[in-house]
């Protein structure tokens, strides 16, 4: 769990004993050497983080958190993703027309792909890695390469209708929010796109 607003960040390692595996333990937390950036994202294990600062960003291994590798230029980039693996870093902005890949080495950061956006996006990998989300105004599917594929094999998937998305853990359904036009989240079925159930917003 990562927790702060303007600095100091901490994170708050969870973890679960034998003994007591109905038990979550959280904490104690550890700082994370970043001040006030736009969004933090991190990958499934806990290794990395990945910061968007409006211009580019920033990734730090958490074994050595206070040497960032810096990567950009992305005009006012705002939002940021890691896929699970921590391969890759996605970078969306609120006032521009792109989402910039990032492909994540030891040493570097380095640029793979430009979505075009029409404006602006927020990105979200799927729990499987797989997909790679971009939302804002519409949303828009983009399948990640597999691990033999160039880093700029990125393929345009489905399309949606509505304002954000988040998926399942499992990746079986898509939660899409909509608030132009009766503020509602639906849930759909990722495989055949069918809409499960319908939550109103009050």
């Amino acid at each position: 769990i990562l927790s702060g607003k303007a600095g100091p960040f901490l994170r708050w390692p969870l973890r679960r004993e034998q003994a007591t595996p109905d038990t979550l333990h959280v904490g104690p937390p550890d700082q994370v050497p970043v001040t006030a950036p736009a969004r933090i994202a991190i990958d499934r294990a806990g290794r990395m983080l990945a910061t968007a600062n409006f211009n580019g960003g920033e990734v730090r291994f958490t074994d050595r958190a206070d040497q960032p590798l810096t990567f950009g230029p992305h005009y006012d980039s705002r939002y940021v993703a890691v896929s699970p693996d921590g391969r890759w870093v996605a970078t969306g902005s609120h006032w521009g027309t792109e989402v910039k890949i990032w492909e994540v080495g030891p040493d570097r950061v380095q640029h793979a792909k430009t979505l075009p956006i029409e404006r602006m996006s927020g990105v979200d990998f799927s729990p499987n890695g797989r997909w790679l989300a971009t939302a804002g105004h519409g949303m828009q599917l983009w399948q990640v390469p597999a691990d033999e594929e160039p880093a700029d094999a990125w393929r345009r998937g489905p399309e949606f209708e509505g304002s954000s998305l988040a998926f399942s853990l499992d990746g079986t359904t898509l939660a899409i929010q909509t608030w132009y036009d009766r503020p509602s989240i639906r849930l759909v079925d990722f495989e055949s796109r069918r809409e499960l159930a319908r939550l109103t917003d009050p």
